[in-house]
């Protein structure tokens, strides 16, 4: 039996869960195909939103975009490229509002945690946002930022040198939505540019 498209579970704030030191508040996943109606499902009223409007929750939610690609915005962090892969925190009291690529759909998972236990609990284990900077940054040399821009690199140097795929459309399996900033940041990471990196890769195993 195939899962179905969308699946959702929402959690009401009982009594008998009030005790609780963590909860879990609304879990699910969503595959939206290309052109696919956003936001689509089952969901409450204070949970509905539109690109146009967002939305505010007093939680905090963990949204993983496991294939395609989309959008994200925030007051905080403005117009973001989601490219598959990627994992978003939104932040409780935060205006934001998300959605899939017309182009590609995209498929995601949820959790959404109470934000008043939560936040306190990741504080304890010395988990504050500053904090899983300078962790990640002493495991692998590089911020997160620096690092996703280097794997997005990586997979753009593999892309390049195993097929014939176009340009543009290695730059939009990357994250990009213009193949001008792609190239760009392409040849300041690795030196020269796509197409240069394609011709020599492919003399490269020529010669092999």
């Amino acid at each position: 039996m195939s899962k179905p498209l969308f699946y959702s579970r929402y959690y009401p704030d009982t009594p008998a869960l009030r005790g609780w030191p963590f909860r879990i508040r609304s879990l699910g996943y969503n595959n939206y195909g290309p052109d696919a109606t956003f936001p689509s499902g089952v969901h409450p009223d204070d949970h509905l939103f539109s690109w146009e409007s967002g939305r505010i929750l007093p939680t905090l939610t963990l949204i993983h975009v496991t294939g395609g690609k989309g959008r994200f915005r925030s007051q905080p962090s403005g117009e973001l490229a989601v490219p598959s892969n990627t994992g978003i925190f939104v932040f409780p009291q935060i205006r934001h509002a998300y959605r899939p690529d017309k182009t590609t759909g995209w498929n995601s998972q949820w959790v959404e945690v109470d934000a008043v236990l939560a936040l306190p609990l990741l504080k304890q284990a010395g988990l504050s946002a500053s904090r899983l900077r300078v962790l990640f940054k002493q495991a692998t040399g590089l911020s997160p930022k620096q690092y996703q821009l280097a794997l997005r690199m990586e997979r753009a140097a593999r892309l390049l040198s195993d097929g014939a795929l176009p340009v543009g459309m290695i730059a939009e399996q990357t994250g990009y939505d213009s193949i001008y900033h792609f190239s760009r940041q392409f040849k300041r990471m690795l030196g020269v540019s796509p197409s240069q990196y394609r011709a020599a890769t492919a003399i490269s195993n020529k010669n092999r």
